[in-house]
């Protein structure tokens, strides 16, 4: 009979956080689930333990007091996720929706709309501990990964920096004292070919490197050509162990990416000459009956060069008391795009260079009574870019409601001489054990961030005479403390419960046009409490959490007309209030017959105060109240796998199902702003040789054909410049994901 084996440990946690602990008590159900007698050893099916890195430390993520998502590269690697919008499926509760070439992030309904290159994201974006702080990065391929930490709630303290919603950790692999790699190549349709590698090999005793590369090729999704990939990246490992206690990485990667890049369609799916059936049938960037004219002559030419690569170092030296890390980090990328967006033609022009450094000391203690595990450091960022952003007007006749796509040398925008960002940060969080099953956490960061710009925008018209520029200038400096403080316990050997307050915060931001008024910060007060369990000799995962999130000043960007007229761009304005709550479930069961259940589940209700925002057109779009952007209701993944033995190898044949409820893309409400309850689903069966050696797979992607539309945005169409109202929103544009793909994928290790 299962009993609780700590209710002295339940009743005095009771008495602490009643009555949230009473609700997770009854939630999860540990007293009815907790084993009284030893568990039993765990066998071949039971689930591993994950290490993690979320506090700074490595830990047992089951007894991380935050909810969290974790993805081992294998899982990654055989859900075909390639960048970060493929983790949609993976992690309910985080949208990473595609705006063109940026990906835009949130957390149970947190993210940004900033979809050019000078907003800052909402989600911190970290690959080995840097963060990739432009969200165009956030495209950039994943490969040769050891795992992904998907953190929920405000990071405020330990990461600080655009981690107001969470964060998402990508680690990936790093060099070892053996000799091995792996290989694999993946063919599909749309005429893709993907190849993964790796190389581990040690040069000595005390020395060993890495390497490791990546290719993606696909034909355009969409009939056009458009929405394709030409991706080649690398990434070099130099790792240096003098002794047991000094350790010290060197890392150097690269990306380019080609092709022709990413288009938009105008919604809903049908209103621009193609199918409603089809959407991928893309017939609106052509002339006005329909007919496709010759690419040089009339249609934009697009394209895409961009280029990243950085390098950085960590030194680690364990001092004894304390463990020594600093990480210097140098990042460059270069957009360099000309796209269809938002009914017009887009080009980007803007380099960037991103210094950070970090330098902290910590001490993990061992959880007995009156021990403390501790972080402490300082935290230095600098970003620096010029930008040339343009929108191409492809067609300037008066009350002409059906443009003609032609590249014209008529265009609005600004170009950035500098663009600056610097941020100063001090932090420190630490954890004191009161008994081995009773723990608290405090942790604060103080943040100084400013931010100047010094530019010209543009105005272009020649056929109307209208040409111009203005001075593009400003500068604003911002502080913060956020703070976090919690309580966890131990309630039995494999249970853990949690309450957390904790604060995030984003600095405000400096808008397009002349004597344009800045936006302000925002921050984010969140209430969570939470239980992880291990049950069922290791064979059951349970973990689930309730929240409550107060949101102040919430920044969102839209399309608006600027000043001085006629001019548009983005504009960067806060939502005074918004609320967000609801719940989530993670379970992971498995099975000694080979069977593996996985669900991952979220209820989500989140709602604004009343807002306005700008627009193109004359008149402010005002709201006394709207749901959260990015906020559905509900949102699920389910999976479910079963392994066979077969000769001395293992098939396994898997299927998984991501649903999605209704949810609002975009500030300003109209019937197009929200995308529809989708549901994807997915298929793979793979066969593994003895040891792994080698593995062939079969994989289907999308098998409904379902057309997800990931972002939204109003269009521009020029019209009548004599008028008062020269730009009006005529309709919607979106961005959608992939149709139906298929493949085969063969990996060998060696």
């Amino acid at each position: 009979m299962y009993r609780c084996t700590r209710l002295t440990g339940c009743a005095r946690l009771a008495r602490v956080l009643a009555p949230s602990g009473a609700i997770l008590l009854w939630l999860t159900g540990h007293c009815a689930w907790a084993q009284g007698a030893p568990a039993a050893e765990p066998t071949d099916s039971a689930l591993a333990e994950v290490i993690v890195t979320a506090q700074k430390r490595s830990e047992n993520a089951q007894k991380v007091p935050i909810s969290m998502s974790v993805l081992s590269g294998d899982q990654t690697l055989s859900a075909g996720a390639v960048t970060a919008v493929d983790l949609n499926s993976l992690v309910p509760g985080m949208q990473v929706v595609s705006s063109g070439p940026f990906a835009m992030t949130s957390i149970r309904g947190i993210g940004t709309q900033q979809v050019n290159a000078f907003g800052d994201p909402v989600v911190g974006y970290n690959v080995d501990g840097v963060i990739q702080d432009r969200s165009i990065n956030a495209t950039a391929a994943f490969y040769d990964i050891e795992r992904i930490e998907v953190l929920k709630g405000p990071q405020g303290t330990l990461y600080g920096r655009n981690a107001t919603a969470g964060a998402i950790n990508i680690i990936t692999n790093k060099p070892t004292n053996s000799f091995g790699g792996n290989l694999q190549v993946d063919v599909g349709n749309y005429s893709s070919l993907k190849t993964t590698g790796a190389l581990n090999t040690p040069i000595s005793d005390t020395l060993s490197a890495r390497f490791a590369f990546q290719t993606i090729k696909h034909n355009g999704y969409f009939s056009d050509g458009q929405n394709d990939a030409d991706d080649v990246a690398g990434r070099v490992h130099v790792l240096y162990t003098p002794s047991d206690k000094v350790s010290l990485l060197l890392t150097a990667d690269g990306l380019r990416q080609g092709g022709r890049g990413p288009e938009d369609e105008p919604l809903p799916y049908g209103s621009g000459g193609q199918s409603p059936s089809d959407p991928w049938n893309q017939r609106y960037y052509h002339n006005a009956t329909g007919n496709a004219f010759p690419q040089s002559a009339y249609l934009t030419n697009p394209y895409q060069h961009n280029h990243f690569w950085g390098a950085q170092a960590q030194l680690d030296w364990d001092l004894g008391p304390a463990t020594l890390t600093v990480i210097p980090a140098y990042r460059y990328s270069n957009q360099d795009m000309d796209f269809n967006y938002d009914g017009v033609y887009e080009i980007v022009h803007n380099p960037t260079h991103q210094s950070t450094g970090e330098i902290r000391l910590g001490h993990a203690g061992d959880n007995t009574a009156g021990s403390m595990s501790w972080v402490g450091g300082l935290y230095y960022f600098r970003l620096t870019q010029t930008d040339l952003s343009l929108y191409g007007l492809p067609c300037l006749c008066a009350n002409d409601a059906s443009p003609v796509y032609i590249k014209s040398p008529n265009n609005v925008g600004r170009d950035l001489s500098d663009l600056n960002s610097r941020s100063y940060a001090a932090f420190g969080q630490m954890t004191y054990s009161f008994s081995d099953w009773l723990r608290a956490t405090v942790g604060g960061r103080y943040t100084h961030d400013q931010k100047t710009e010094n530019g010209i925008g543009l105005v272009n018209l020649y056929a109307q005479g209208i040409v111009f520029s203005f001075p593009d200038v400003g500068e604003e400096s911002w502080q913060n403390f956020s703070w976090r403080l919690g309580l966890d316990a131990d309630i039995s050997a494999h249970s853990l419960v949690y309450a957390n307050i904790s604060t995030g915060y984003k600095a405000g931001g400096l808008n397009e046009g002349l004597n344009a008024t800045p936006y302000a910060p925002e921050k984010l007060t969140a209430f969570a409490v939470g239980s992880k369990n291990r049950l069922l000799a290791n064979h059951l995962l349970l973990n689930s959490e309730l929240f409550y999130w107060r949101y102040a000043d919430h920044q969102v960007a839209t399309v608006a007309s600027i000043n001085p007229p006629p001019n548009v761009g983005y504009i960067g304005v806060n939502i005074p209030n918004s609320r967000v709550y609801g719940a989530d479930v993670d379970a992971s069961y498995a099975m000694a017959t080979g069977t593996h259940l996985d669900l991952s589940a979220e209820y989500l209700n989140g709602s604004t105060g009343a807002y306005r925002v700008p627009t193109t057109s004359a008149v402010d779009f005002v709201t006394n109240e709207a749901p959260m952007i990015s906020s559905p209701r509900w949102n699920f993944t389910l999976s479910l796998r079963q392994d066979w033995t077969v000769g001395t190898g293992t098939v396994s044949a898997e299927a998984r199902v991501h649903r999605t409820t209704r949810q609002l893309l975009y500030p300003i409400e109209s019937p197009d702003a929200y995308a529809p309850s989708t549901s994807v689903g997915d298929l793979d069966l793979t066969y593994s040789a003895a040891l792994d050696r080698w593995y062939v797979r079969a994989y289907v992607k999308n098998i409904g054909n379902e057309a997800t539309l990931l972002s939204v945005f109003p269009g521009i169409t020029a019209r009548d410049f004599s008028g008062p109202d020269p730009f009006r929103d005529v309709r919607q544009y979106g961005f959608i994901g992939a149709p139906r793909t298929y493949g085969v994928h063969v990996g060998a290790r060696f």
